[in-house]
């Protein structure tokens, strides 16, 4: 089944790139269509493949030295050898490989290819309006499926929904974002309709942070935007409504009754005690699920992670690994914030991903393989738009 979606895919692709033009702005639309269906590693694996193949057809001058750059060499060389630190520390090949490209591959690969490429604003608008509309798509499917099996937690097509929540955040700040940069009337109501639909499959995962991450996003957007008060009281409030009876009862439930935030508790203190005891090259990629064995009694409160995308780097890649990566997605954030801040499309895009990074403080969204392509696609775009309109950042 595995092998015929790869096959269709990639006829698709060859189809697509017979009638448009071979280049990375089309490549990130027609790679969108992934998110239709359930995420699988080599997916992902095979786009940055292809996206290098991409790259290095459109770009026939790519050898000349002078047209090829590359921003924070030393915040990327810095994560480079303490990846694959933690690459060898690994206990398995498996799960080093995984998270070497996770955490290192896409960064780098995402955004030197989308850094060094032709990508005007109109061809970015598009790639996000192909990412909403997908994800306009995936969120009814996951509506009607939540609907239909109101007890389980169903991830739409995606199947889990424990990663798909953080996708959903992303592309419901670009469509709010798509709303404002809309003149038209007409795509104005229909990008507000697609961003509350995305907010409802949401709100049908289940996920207290996700939908904290709402809140933290329209908090902060409704700082700098009047308008945007009133949508936030109105999402709060639909949201208060629509919340689900089992996300309900999660927020009912006390610190000593919600057993999911008794297990953060715990692999948070292991975690911190195992930076601590290895605080410049961590223990290696995933391999806290092995070191935190508990007794059968307690199986229950077991987590192979640490369920906080900052600690758990910092276990993994060490402490100077960690805030190289972090380093890397703060300074274009905050360049971006300051070059575009006022144009709405700009900002949400910012929005999007800082509230991204807020929701991480409880899981480890942004090293997930398809968020993980996702972020760094657009972390990509945006530090391409700075180059663009020759913002010095470096």
């Amino acid at each position: 089944m595995l092998l015929a979606k790869a096959v269709i895919g990639t006829i698709g692709l060859l189809l697509f790139f017979t009638i448009f033009k071979i280049n990375i702005g089309n490549f990130l639309i027609v790679a969108n269509l992934v998110y239709l269906v359930k995420p699988e590693n080599f997916y992902y694996d095979g786009l940055i493949i292809l996206a290098w193949g991409i790259f290095f057809i459109s770009h026939n001058d790519i050898l000349n030295l002078k047209n090829f750059e590359f921003p924070y060499k030393k915040l990327y060389l810095t994560l480079f050898i303490f990846a694959v630190i933690g690459f060898i520390k690994s206990r398995y090949f498996a799960d080093g490989i995984k998270y070497f490209t996770n955490e290192f591959i896409f960064p780098f690969s995402l955004v030197l290819i989308i850094y060094n490429s032709k990508i005007s604003d109109a061809a970015a608008k598009k790639v996000y309006i192909s990412l909403v509309s997908v994800s306009f798509i995936v969120a009814v499917i996951g509506i009607l499926l939540a609907l239909a099996h109101p007890q389980e937690r169903i991830g739409s097509t995606w199947v889990t929904a424990m990663t798909i929540n953080a996708f959903y955040l992303i592309c419901f700040y670009i469509a709010i974002g798509l709303y404002f940069d809309s003149k038209k009337k007409f795509l104005r109501v229909l990008y507000i309709i697609m961003a509350f639909v995305i907010f409802l499959g949401l709100l049908f995962t289940y996920t207290r942070m996700a939908l904290l991450g709402v809140i933290f996003g329209l908090g902060l957007a409704s700082l700098k935007i009047k308008i945007l008060r009133k949508y936030f009281i109105g999402f709060v409030f639909l949201g208060i409504l629509m919340i689900p009876q089992t996300l309900m009862s999660r927020f009912s439930l006390g610190m000593f009754k919600d057993v999911s935030m008794i297990i953060r508790y715990i692999v948070w203190v292991k975690s911190i005690h195992l930076i601590v005891a290895h605080p410049l090259t961590g223990i290696g990629f995933q391999t806290f699920k092995y070191i935190n064995v508990m007794p059968e009694q307690l199986q229950f409160l077991y987590a192979e992670h640490s369920h906080n995308v900052y600690l758990r780097l910092a276990l993994e890649v060490g402490v100077v690994g960690m805030i190289s990566y972090v380093l890397i997605i703060y300074n274009v954030l905050k360049k971006y914030l300051k070059a575009f801040g006022n144009n709405m499309m700009d900002f949400f895009v910012f929005v999007a991903i800082l509230s991204t990074m807020f929701t991480c403080l409880t899981d480890v969204f942004i090293i997930q393989t398809p968020i993980s392509f996702l972020f760094w696609t657009i972390i990509g775009l945006m530090f391409n738009k700075l180059r663009n309109n020759n913002k010095k950042y470096i």
